[in-house]
């Protein structure tokens, strides 16, 4: 399951997310506008798990800004920061995912 978890803005969301057709890339996304909880307080990325129903070890997390990857590790996932393409494919590649 590919999921997005953002601290974009309502109108950003509702602007830029059908204006670049993200939503074909996600199966679901979560907002902290909606949540009520910004990145990178923990209890955003416990309230993702367990709407996904997901063990923390099940979860892989990128994102572009290294300070949101605290809380995720602090709730147990594997957190990795974004920096390209080609390290993604590593991080996902060695936990047994085919790119």
């Amino acid at each position: 399951k590919v999921v997005a978890l953002t601290n974009h803005g309502r109108e950003w969301f509702e602007r830029d997310w059908k204006k670049h057709n993200l939503k074909g890339l996600f199966d679901q996304a979560f907002t902290s506008f909606e949540i009520g909880i910004p990145k990178p307080d923990k209890e955003i990325y416990e309230h993702v798990m367990m709407e996904l129903n997901f063990k923390p070890e099940e979860i892989l997390f990128f994102d572009d800004k290294e300070k949101f990857l605290e809380g995720a590790k602090q709730v147990g996932w594997h957190a990795f920061l974004y920096t390209d393409v080609e390290k993604l494919k590593e991080v996902l590649e060695k936990f047994g995912l085919r790119v």
